[in-house]
């Protein structure tokens, strides 16, 4: 396959690597087994707070301002985009623009420290610049923070396949 081929030699070399000593590869496992999730929640966390801090939901909006807000806000998925007015209902119209997606970043990989995504941090500082997908990923989160209040109270539910609705637009 890709080994066979040339490709990836670096990542086999570090497989074998790995294999040769014991506690590197209880390190590894461990991680494999409990890091991603951990990252997962600490990105979930970060959305929650900011989420709710940038749109200011509840606020002081009354219950129905809530329902109406974060539906706009889910509607063709306006939350990611640029230039949000909640009280005009205006955007720019381009996704991924959110000045939120810049702040759960800042506090995620900035200001939360985090211990567990090592990996991910280092590929970012070599590279230099966040990936497309890692940007478009956060906005699972922002949605789901922001569905939690979509009855006008807050309302936790834990993140699963079962009760997201797809990011994409709807028709």
């Amino acid at each position: 396959m890709l080994g066979n081929e040339g490709w990836a030699d670096q990542f086999l070399q570090s497989l074998a690597e790995i294999n040769k000593d014991i506690d590197v590869q209880d390190q590894f496992v461990c991680f494999m087994s409990y890091g991603i999730s951990a990252i997962h929640l600490d990105i979930g966390r970060e959305a929650h707070i900011h989420t709710s801090q940038f749109f200011e939901i509840p606020g002081s909006l009354t219950r129905n301002q809530i329902i109406s807000s974060v539906t706009w806000l889910l509607k063709d998925c306006i939350f990611h985009h640029g230039e949000v007015d909640l009280e005009k209902r205006t955007a720019n119209g381009l996704p991924f623009q959110s000045p939120l997606l810049g702040v759960m970043l800042r506090g995620y990989l900035s200001n939360g420290k985090p211990k567990q995504d090592w990996l991910l941090i280092t590929k970012l500082q070599r590279e230099e610049q966040i990936p497309i997908p890692f940007i478009a990923m956060l906005t699972v989160p922002i949605q789901y923070a922001l569905q939690e209040f979509s009855s006008g109270y807050k309302i936790k539910n834990a993140l699963s396949n079962t009760n997201q609705e797809p990011l994409s637009p709807q028709a």
